[in-house]
């Protein structure tokens, strides 16, 4: 689904993947666990907005530490433009707290 030219598909899609990766955990091996992560890290450059956004909260959900690196160049980096006080960059910055909080990661 993620392959598809619809920018929604490939939005729901990438937050399932997101979710399913950190609820098997473990029981993916390796190779399949790289794969998610890769389209995973492929969604948060998604040239559609919903992509970035719906992987961003389904990572702030479900994402381990490994991913807060490819977050904060997200928060630093995202090109789409603050609308109403909200963007992409700052829901990337809560999702780096989320993850953080909810791992017990230290928050830097």
């Amino acid at each position: 689904m993620y392959g598809s030219d619809v920018g929604l598909t490939r939005a729901d899609a990438a937050a399932v993947l997101v979710q399913a990766w950190a609820k098997a955990g473990k029981q993916l091996g390796p190779s399949l666990s790289e794969r998610v992560k890769q389209i995973t890290l492929t969604a948060l450059r998604d040239p559609e907005e919903a992509v970035r956004s719906h992987t961003i909260g389904a990572l702030g959900k479900f994402g381990g530490q490994d991913m807060i690196p490819a977050l904060r160049q997200v928060a630093e980096t995202d090109p789409s433009p603050e609308v109403q006080g909200h963007s992409i960059r700052k829901r990337a910055a809560k999702a780096i707290e989320a993850i953080q909080k909810r791992t017990g990661s230290p928050q830097t």
